[in-house]
């Protein structure tokens, strides 16, 4: 259509497309054109409808969007399926608020930045590929961007906060990570990555995708067309929330195993050390012994006396006073030359030590930082990443180790080794390569397997490899834009992969102590690619093999090879299809030729390395082991000339120090040499005010307060004395050289006390606790500006320059660097290891109070101030600075999750107002107390490992805690457990490291008084383990729970103690005289005691119930037990399993009156022969069959016998029982009078309980019993009365009967139930009525039936008959 049309052709056209009548159109006054399916080929007639609110041109072939600056008032336009190829037009359409562009051909989104009153943009089915081009949209509430070419969501959308509906389906979305940009998007409902209309993302065939959404984006109420339930969105919440809370505690003991084993090494060095430094210490002895002779010789002043004995005989003259001084003085200083050598050449051997170990450590961390964000990337990708680790087990182990080794082939070189195999497995890469696979060949063809290729990617020694696994490779353009080789380098050789790294290692430093190598192995489809072969010569990195032979792709051609000239296994693939290179495995090596058998390193804990999956490291770790295990037995030998020993100077004194400077008037002397004496103090020393250069070497200093009295001292030389602190250098700021090796300071912080001598030059603190901290050098650096020698080394210009001044506080500029819009994977508490990408590159102008996210660490900071200016913060990150005190963050009240770990931290402040905070690490400090937390009700994660804390006092304040880790203090406490146990969220704990952990069974001990954890140092608590533990500790009687009972009295003061019902196993030995020397009564009854091993002596008990518990024997042994309870009196064994009594004999408890030990398995009455002063004994309810002879064998004091509900069918063996008054027998087998004229024989029995026996049963049985017993009293607890006596008396008087011969008749028989049945009661009644008597089966409370029996006879005149 032409351009410009007459109005007679817009007049016709616009009745018959759009249906206007001609008085519309020539109106002008249209406010609404809808024009489809008509072709047309511009929109130019379209600008004489200046009133135009709403246009719709559908399926038009229209091509271009002109201006549409007359139609001021469009608010909606519609031009979806036709040939748009550009965004254009809109520059003047400030009121357009709706915009539908679908189905056209546009490639990216521009010219929207001024319509700002955008709600709505449809560009679906187009050729987009960048979300670039939407931040000045702030009003956008729907975007549609189905069916384009995204791959990356980005930062471009951070600015729509008003928007409300995202529609991204059908494009190539396929990282967990790029949802996560969304998050910021607070008033987003609806999310679309699936639409029906349009597919889906790759993304949406990931797993836990729906979880992973629904947790980072918890506002939706719409995903994937399909409504989301609360139900859904707390079950995402809870899932990903445990993941969390799993990896975080993975990270921690990555860590702390990290830490474990660096201070393992450190301590190896420092075991070397001290046999070189005791080497050393004659020879500086020596060293200073000469200096001092040189120095008195040379001193032009006088004598004027000596303090000084010589020799081993001590002689006033000094030997060498007869030498000829001059070649005296000359051999003298050749022998300090001589040794001054040794010296040098020991602390030179140190040096390489400490680089070795530097290194060492740096490989360490590295690996630690390596394993963690392997562990990162699989919780950010929801597992859809995750690597497995390899095993010598493992078939593609050995393949991947064979592959590597095989292709790693050459003249002299040195022995390769494989340390670690990890496959991946990148769902997203995967399923990329498999597509683009099928869509390039027929892979149901087997031969397509001939072109792949299992090849090592060899790119930039700088570039990260865990972004290539993760993300996988870049295409050839944007390596290209960074400035790197368009293409994918692949070789087959290890030689080539490695050319470029080997050129930057340190030679000086074996490399097995160096970062290992690393190869990632590519599974690549090659395809028919052959063409000539094109050489190269000489050996060639990847990047120098590319500037010489690029490879541009033409003809469908994605895949070239070079080859070297002079090996034509050494080739080169550069590959530009980024689509088909897939990462499988990653190999780690070392290049060395150690040999080792045994690989396991004994400095940490078994089992703890391949725990941390840092197992690749032993070989490094052994090698070193090895060289720190050398020991030195070569020892000094004097050089001559000898010098003589002399007398130590003790105390300091006028006079000393007159003679020793040769100078009467103190003010005067500038230099004095005071070394190899035994001085403690140097308080007279403040008279030499004018000072200078002081040598206290070699004495016995403790306390350096006095120094502050030498305004002029530059040079002070206190090596080996026993200084422990450096607090008094605070307020000495004139110091130039310092030596203070050998000394006691073990504390790193000490070091912030000589800041203020700004003019040091020189400074030794070797051989002291703190210089083996890895902060050490660093905080002097920093500290002392001008400091060029250090530990008797120069510090390098590099390590100067790495440790420039630090910055005393958060500038705007500096906050403005790092801040950062969110951290939605909750894992900023990995510290150094994890950096958020989604960084403000561009800062809005109210940039302060959007900011919810600051990462500061390692920038040197010396204070949190400053802080202040970002009020919305909700998580910062500070570690590896130089802070001393938590300052300014108490005004972030918004603060979730601090992390101040690795800073000089002495004390835990000014957090109170932190009401919100989640997370607080301050992990690597020097805290010594747990404070100022108590009002963080919120807090459900606290690290203090690696710290000074005592006690776990203040931990107990904090409810909502769920994680403690607190390794590597100072606990020493395993009592302190009891502190944890109202935290009734703690799940994990991490405790190792500290003292507590030595003691047996702590592990048992925590998790059985923990019983919600889960997780205790790293390792899953499982149910046999719990099982076990309240199987070792359940019914413990521990201080803890005495202290629970006594109520705050103290045992020595307790005379009556009740610990019944306490579900007791065992006591350690608790009991005891010292423990409690005054317990009279003490009642364990209804506990479960096996055994009575655990009473010590307690000379003062007298009475003990164990009633109700599983004591099974009786016998101790070894002075404990009832052996060791010699005043005992009272002994209650009730209800136990009790089977035999024979150890009572070897008992020695003449005191014993009452023994009760009814309800066992006793079978047997024996070993109480000893027991003369027994009153009362109780074996009811056992399985005693008789009375043995050997039962009681000797006459005793036996008052009461209680042997109800046994077996006994005979009452013999019972004479020796004269003192006897009461028997009861209830329930066992007596059945023939005879045994009753047994007891005859007891001459004081009062009481027989026989009930419940066969003999009850015959008739007459009362009369019969009273008759062969007529001293009783009291018979089946009813009292013989008078009456019974006479008519026994009467029987006994009358004579028989004459017999009467009866004739027998024939009667039926009729059935009859024979029951127990005892008529003596009817026979009584018949006589004189009812008398009864309170049953003596409640005799045994108290003082058993010898009470009873006493309390009821009282006042009546009874004797028992002889």
């Amino acid at each position: 259509m032409k351009s410009q049309i007459s109005e007679e052709e817009l007049i016709l056209n616009m009745n018959r497309w759009a249906g206007l009548t001609t008085e519309e159109v020539l109106d002008k006054s249209t406010t609404k054109i809808e024009v489809s399916l008509e072709i047309l080929e511009t929109m130019a007639w379209i600008s004489t409808f200046e009133n135009l609110r709403s246009l719709a041109l559908v399926c038009c072939e229209i091509s271009e969007i002109i201006p549409l600056k007359h139609i001021k008032n469009l608010e909606e336009i519609w031009l979806n399926q036709n040939s748009i190829k550009k965004l254009e037009g809109f520059e003047q359409c400030y009121n357009l608020k709706r915009i539908f562009i679908s189905d056209n051909k546009i490639e990216r989104i521009e010219g929207l930045d001024t319509c700002e009153q955008l709600e709505v943009l449809w560009l679906n089915e187009n050729s987009i590929d960048c979300m670039q081009g939407l931040s000045k949209l702030v009003n956008l509430k729907q975007l549609h961007l189905a069916r384009n070419k995204i791959s990356r969501i980005g930062n471009y959308l951070a600015n729509l906060r008003k928007l409300e509906d995202l529609n991204l389906s059908g494009n190539m979305i396929g990282s967990f990570k790029e949802i996560l940009n969304l998050n910021t998007l607070s008033s987003l409902r609806m999310l679309c990555f699936n639409d029906p209309n349009y597919s889906e993302n790759p993304v949406c065939n990931l797993c836990n995708y729906q979880t992973y959404m629904l947790y980072h984006i918890p506002q939706l109420t719409q995903l994937d067309t399909f409504t989301i339930s609360e139900e859904a969105k707390n079950y995402a919440e809870a899932t990903f929330m445990k993941k969390k809370m799993y990896y975080n505690m993975r990270i921690k003991t990555i860590k702390r195993t990290a830490s474990n084993i660096k201070q393992a090494v450190t301590t190896m060095v420092q075991r070397y050390e001290k046999q070189v430094f005791d080497y050393l210490k004659p020879i500086e002895e020596d060293f200073l012994m000469s200096e001092r002779e040189i120095e008195e010789r040379e001193n032009p002043m006088g004598k004027i006396g000596d303090v000084y004995k010589y020799g081993e005989n001590l002689e006033d003259i000094n030997p060498l006073d007869k030498e000829n001084q001059v070649t005296l003085l000359d051999a003298i200083e050749k022998k300090k030359t001589v040794l001054s050598d040794y010296m040098f050449r020991e602390y030179k051997h140190l040096k390489t030590l400490e680089h070795t170990k530097h290194a060492l450590k740096s490989k360490i961390e590295t690996s630690c930082k390596e394993n963690i964000s392997r562990l990162i990337t699989e919780l950010e990708t929801g597992g859809n990443i995750r690597f497995e680790e390899g095993k010598n087990t493992d078939n593609w182990y050995t393949s991947c180790a064979d592959l590597v080794l095989s292709r790693y082939i050459g003249k002299d070189l040195c022995p390769l080794k494989v340390t670690r195999v990890t496959r991946i497995h990148n769902r997203y890469l995967r399923n990329r390569f498999e597509d683009r696979l099928e869509n390039l060949i027929d892979t149901s063809d087997p031969n397509y397997k001939k072109n792949l290729e299992y090849l090592f990617y060899s790119g930039d020694i700088n570039e990260d490899l865990s972004k290539v696994i993760e993300d996988g490779f870049r295409t050839p353009e944007e390596y290209s834009e960074i400035g790197l080789p368009g293409c994918i380098p692949l070789v087959n050789s290890v030689q080539t992969a490695e050319i470029a790294r080997l050129r930057n290692v340190d030679t000086s430093i074996n490399k097995i102590f160096l970062p290992s190598g690393h190869l990632l192995i590519c599974k690549v489809f090659i395809g028919d690619n052959s063409g000539k072969i094109i050489t190269y010569t000489g050996d060639l990195s990847v990047n120098e093999i590319w500037t010489q032979l690029p490879f541009k792709p033409s003809d469908g051609r994605w895949a070239e090879m070079r080859q070297k000239d002079d090996d034509s296994k050494q080739k080169v693939w550069f590959i530009c299809d980024n689509s088909l290179v897939l990462p499988e495995y990653l190999v780690e090596f070392e290049y060395t030729d150690f040999e080792a058998t045994d690989l396991s390193f004994s400095e940490v804990e078994n089992g703890e390395i391949e725990r941390a999956e840092l197992s690749a490291l032993s070989l490094s770790l052994t090698a070193f082991t090895n060289i720190c295990s050398i020991r030195r037995t070569v020892q000094y030998t004097e050089i001559s000339p000898s010098i003589p020993l002399r007398s130590k100077i003790q105390e300091l004194n006028d006079s000393c120090i007159e003679k020793i400077s040769r100078c009467k008037d103190f003010s005067k002397i500038i230099c004095l040499n005071l070394s190899l004496n035994s001085i403690t103090s140097i308080k007279r020393l403040r008279m030499v005010y004018n000072i200078q250069k002081l040598n206290l070497s070699f004495n016995n200093i403790e306390n350096l307060e006095d120094l502050k009295a030498f305004p002029c001292l530059t040079h002070l030389y206190l090596s080996h004395n026993r200084i422990s602190n450096l607090q008094c250098f605070a307020e000495i700021g004139t110091l130039s050289i310092v030596d203070l090796s050998h000394n006691q300071v073990n504390s790193v912080i000490e070091v912030t006390h000589l800041k203020w001598n700004k003019a040091m030059e020189s400074l030794t603190l070797i051989g002291n606790p703190l210089a083996s901290h890895s902060r050490y050098r660093q905080l002097l650096i920093l500290l002392l500006p001008n400091l060029i020698e250090l530990d008797k080394g120069k510090i390098q210009n590099n390590e100067k320059e790495g440790y420039c001044q630090c910055h005393p506080g958060i500038s705007i500029e500096m906050a403005k660097s790092y801040a950062i819009i969110s951290d939605s994977s909750g894992l900023l508490s990995a510290g150094e290891f994890y950096m958020p990408n989604n960084s403000l590159h561009k800062i809005r102008n109210d940039w302060m109070s959007t900011v919810e996210v600051l990462q500061l660490n390692y920038q040197k900071l010396a204070s949190l101030n400053g802080i202040e200016i970002l009020p919305n913060l909700r998580k910062a990150s500070f570690i590896g600075n130089v802070i001393t005190e938590i300052t300014a963050v108490n005004r972030c009240k918004n603060l979730e999750e601090l992390s101040l770990e690795d800073n000089l931290l002495t004390k835990i402040q000014n957090l109170d107002t932190l009401v919100l905070l989640k997370k607080l690490d301050l992990g690597r400090n020097f805290i010594k107390k747990i404070e100022g937390l108590k009002n963080l009700e919120c807090l459900t994660q606290l690290s203090l490992e690696d710290n000074l804390i005592q006690s776990l006092l203040g931990v107990e304040a904090l409810g909502s805690i769920m994680e403690l880790y607190i390794g590597n203090n100072k606990l020493d406490n395993l009592k302190e457990i009891a502190l944890l146990k109202d935290l009734s969220k703690l799940i994990i704990l991490d405790i190792s490291g500290n003292t507590l952990t030595k003691e047996p069974d702590f592990r048992l001990h925590i998790i059985f008084h923990l019983k919600k954890l889960k997780v205790l140092d790293g390792l899953g608590i499982e149910q046999t383990e719990q099982a076990f533990a309240k199987e070792t500790f359940g019914g413990r009687l521990t201080k803890d729970l005495l202290e629970s009972k006594l109520g705050g009295m103290s045992p020595s003061e307790i005379k009556i103690l009740d610990l019944s019902n306490t579900k007791l196993r065992s006591f350690d030995n608790m009991f005891n005289g010292d423990t409690f020397p005054l317990v009279q009564d003490l009642n364990l009854s209804g506990n479960y005691l096996q055994t009575l091993k655990c009473f010590g002596p307690m000379p003062r008990l007298i009475k003990l119930q164990l009633s109700r518990n599983r004591i099974d024997t009786l016998y101790a042994g070894d002075g404990k037990g009832l052996e060791a309870l010699p005043s005992l009196e009272t002994l209650d064994l009730t209800f136990n399993s009790i089977q035999t009594i024979a150890g009572l004999a070897s008992c020695s408890l003449g005191s014993l009156k009452i023994l009760i030990l009814a309800h066992n398995q006793i079978y047997k009455i024996e070993g109480l022969d000893s027991f003369i002063g027994l009153k009362e004994l109780d074996l009811s309810s056992n399985s005693i069959k008789q009375i043995d002879y050997t039962s009681f064998p000797t006459p005793l004091a036996l008052r009461f016998l209680r042997l109800d509900d046994n077996r006994i069918r005979s009452l013999v063996n019972l004479n020796k029982l004269i003192k006897l008054q009461c028997l009861q027998i209830v329930s066992n087998r007596i059945q023939d009078f005879v045994e009753i004229e047994r007891l005859r024989e007891l001459p004081n029995l009062m009481e027989l309980l026989l009930s419940n026996n066969p003999i009850v049963r015959k008739v007459p049985y009362r009369l019969n019993v009273i008759k062969r017993l007529p001293q009783l009293m009291f018979l089946d607890a009813q009292e013989i009365t008078n009456e019974e006596r006479e008519r026994v008396e009467l029987a006994q008087e009358s004579k028989p009967p004459p017999l009467v011969h009866l004739v027998p008749q024939q009667t039926q028989k009729v059935p009859v139930k024979l029951t127990s049945v005892n008529f003596d009661a009817v026979f009584t009644k018949a006589i004189d009525g009812p008398s009864k008597r309170p049953s003596s089966g409640t005799a045994l409370q108290g003082v058993i039936g010898v009470t009873a029996l006493t309390s009821h006879l009282k006042g009546k005149n009874l004797k028992p008959r002889k």
